[in-house]
């Protein structure tokens, strides 16, 4: 006889309402509409299987109050009922996503007063908890391995690890026991960028990929770990020094002493690369933001506005010979 796995079910069932929420952006209201839309077909559907067994039993001679203990015993273990009313809150369902799904939680970092005298702060969510919570789940330690395990022909670039800087790193090539982390950092609003409170609640968020999953689950935003939240404008006043404090802190502690699983193994890790659009990657180099009017625009090389627009193809022609038009026809 097949039994089904009570613990599995109520777990699909929260997974469900999370997708819900996290990733189709559905609002607690429309969530709890979904719910009650459930159970009402679900009990049409078991009055008619309740009333299909009630003649079935009634053919075989079964009398009326075994029949009905029968029905009330089977309505008793209706699980989706069990499951609906754990989950039928908004806060049952939050409390629940965190017992259930390895739930790591941001934490406060106090910034400072800004010029207005008001308390400012960043969330960060702790990195090295983030990876020992990451690496409890058996398909992100099976990728893990496959990469690590796989032989790769020196004469074909495929991956990161193929490359000179990784293959340089004395930690990076300590396969199976090491990490190699990619931070990506963008800015997002959470208005209207065109109404009046553009820029005022700009958002700077910084995420986290392994380097050591397989370049096509790298490039899903669904194995993206969200790091770091900040207002642009407290990012401005304050400093990356002071909002990237505590997450320095921890790459240092990652690749001193790197993460505990659970079964003991310990993988120690460093920053790979940090990937983002232009603008982020200048405000992290510390290079010019603005592309309009500076002087000096570009990170490879030294060329200057005026000279950009006037004469590129002397230049050209002067500093870089090998991509000069004289020399390329």
């Amino acid at each position: 006889m097949f039994n089904v796995d009570e613990a599995l079910f109520f777990k699909n069932l929260t997974l469900f309402y999370l997708k819900l929420q996290a990733k189709l952006l559905l609002p607690a209201s429309v969530i709890k509409t979904v719910i009650e839309g459930f159970e009402e077909i679900h009990d049409l559907g078991q009055s008619h299987v309740f009333a299909k067994l009630t003649e079935k039993l009634t053919l075989l001679g079964t009398d009326d109050t075994t029949i009905k203990n029968v029905i009330k015993e089977l309505a008793k273990e209706d699980l989706l009922k069990t499951g609906n009313r754990l989950l039928r809150t908004d806060q049952c369902r939050k409390t629940m996503f965190k017992n259930s799904f390895n739930y790591v939680g941001p934490m406060p970092l106090y910034l400072g007063l800004n010029e207005s005298g008001k308390e400012c702060f960043t969330q960060y969510n702790p990195l090295k908890e983030t990876l020992t919570s990451l690496f409890e789940s058996k398909s992100v330690w099976k990728q893990y391995k496959n990469v690590h395990s796989h032989v790769t022909d020196p004469d074909i670039l495929q991956d990161i690890w193929d490359g000179e800087v990784v293959l340089q790193n004395e930690l990076f090539q300590t396969k199976g026991s090491s990490l190699a982390l990619i931070l990506y950092q963008d800015s997002f609003e959470v208005v209207n960028p065109l109404g009046s409170g553009k820029k005022k609640h700009k958002v700077l968020a910084v995420y986290s990929t392994l380097g050591d999953i397989p370049p096509h689950y790298r490039s899903n935003t669904d194995h993206m770990q969200l790091v770091l939240l900040c207002k642009e404008q407290d990012f401005k006043h304050f400093g990356q020094e002071a909002v990237f404090r505590q997450l320095i802190i921890d790459l240092k502690e990652l690749e001193d002493s790197g993460i505990v699983l659970k079964d003991g193994r310990v993988l120690r890790g460093g920053l790979c690369a940090i990937a983002g659009d232009n603008l982020g990657s200048h405000n992290i180099g510390g290079f010019m933001e603005n592309f309009s009017k500076s002087v000096y625009f570009c990170r490879f090389c030294d060329i200057d506005r005026e000279t950009f627009v006037t004469s590129i193809v002397n230049w050209y022609n002067k500093n870089c010979p090998v991509l000069s038009t004289e020399s390329t026809g």
